[in-house]
């Protein structure tokens, strides 16, 4: 909720804790204000946000740059904290694009409960970089196996579900609408 305003006036904002690098990694860039960076690391470590516009709207705000620079506050199983707004991100579905987008926020910090990595490749052989991954991650915590995946062939296979949905639907609407074309004639005759 923005400062000075009830908890219950406040939208759920669904928060992700990353890097400094994690947006631009992602692609994403700023409508208003900045991303985490290096540059910033000392001090966006210190209760910083970065939003998606449906939350600004969610919040209040008049626009992304009315957002830029003030404070939400979070209370979050009894715990309540305050973060300074540094950038607003264009809306992006981070659920299945049948869902309606909805508020998000990203904080950086000292959180060592990481349960992903991403990594931007370019073309190429992927087996040495998987298996140096691979090592690094089983470094950081052996008990945790590790699985990847590529998001461009998630995005794929999502795409060609749809698709053989929206196929699947064609064809039973083609086959009732023959039967309905046969019946009337059957009816007629």
């Amino acid at each position: 909720h923005r400062e000075g305003v009830g908890v219950d006036a406040g939208p759920m904002i669904e928060l992700n804790h990353v890097d400094d690098s994690y947006l631009q990694t992602l692609g994403i860039r700023p409508v208003a204000g900045r991303l985490f960076s290096l540059a910033y690391k000392t001090e966006d470590n210190k209760k910083h946000i970065i939003l998606n516009q449906i939350a600004v709207q969610k919040l209040g705000f008049t626009s992304a740059e009315d957002a830029v620079g003030k404070n939400i506050c979070s209370n979050y199983k009894g715990k309540a904290d305050t973060f300074r707004v540094v950038g607003v991100v264009q809306n992006f579905n981070f659920e299945d694009l049948h869902q309606p987008i909805r508020p998000y926020g990203f904080f950086t910090g000292s959180n060592d409960n990481h349960s992903y990595i991403l990594v931007h490749l370019g073309p190429g052989d992927f087996g040495p970089v998987i298996k140096k991954l691979s090592g690094i991650w089983h470094k950081i915590d052996p008990s945790e196996p590790f699985f990847y995946s590529f998001l461009d062939q998630d995005f794929q296979q999502n795409y060609i579900s749809d698709t053989r949905l929206s196929a699947l639907v064609n064809y039973f609407t083609a086959i009732r609408s023959e039967e309905r074309r046969v019946g009337k004639e059957c009816r007629s005759r």
